[in-house]
């Protein structure tokens, strides 16, 4: 019998988030995704009937937030 690979039976990663999802992986509220998103810091899309937020835009979030490592010389 063959072993069970996990890596082959994974989904593969969204490509968007409902507000629930990135609220979660932000560990944080969904009001604050909502926040986010009325100051544009997100952006979101509304084509489906609720908002979907691309990975990318997550990504480009934390980047645009995160300070850079200071070099000690």
């Amino acid at each position: 019998m063959k072993a069970n690979n996990i890596k082959d039976q994974s989904k593969p990663e969204p490509l968007a988030y409902t507000v629930e999802q990135t609220a979660a992986a932000l560990n944080v509220s969904t009001k604050t995704v909502r926040r986010l998103l009325k100051r544009r810091l997100l952006t979101g899309s509304n084509a489906l009937r609720k908002i979907l937020i691309p990975r990318q835009q997550i990504d480009a979030f934390l980047k645009a937030t995160c300070e850079a490592p200071k070099l000690n010389a």
